[in-house]
């Protein structure tokens, strides 16, 4: 009983990361494109 809890716990605790982490990817990949514009942008003004 204790091993399945265990494996129950892991496999929501696995779940609820890989969550946590395709976020910050998302909110991560959404700022590099941000700052990636903003980059682009300043450097067409230079020339």
């Amino acid at each position: 009983m204790s091993a399945r809890s265990d494996l129950v716990n892991g496999s929501f605790f696995l779940g609820a990361t890989g969550g946590w982490a395709g976020l910050l990817l998302h909110y991560y990949d959404r700022a590099y494109g941000i700052c990636e514009r903003l980059t682009i942008k300043s450097r067409q003004s230079v020339r």
